[in-house]
């Protein structure tokens, strides 16, 4: 039981860093995000 606690506390941890990270990096305009209402082929397209 104990090893179940401690994978469900990683997979937590890890799925939540990559949230923020997404977050941030959309909040700072990375050149990989895109607008959110642009389509999925105008990923890293300047304009």
């Amino acid at each position: 039981m104990v090893d179940v606690a401690e994978n469900w506390q990683s997979e937590f941890l890890a799925v939540g860093a990559m949230a923020v990270h997404s977050i941030y990096l959309r909040q700072r305009g990375s050149p990989e995000s895109k607008p959110v209402g642009a389509p999925h082929q105008a990923t890293g397209v300047e304009g």
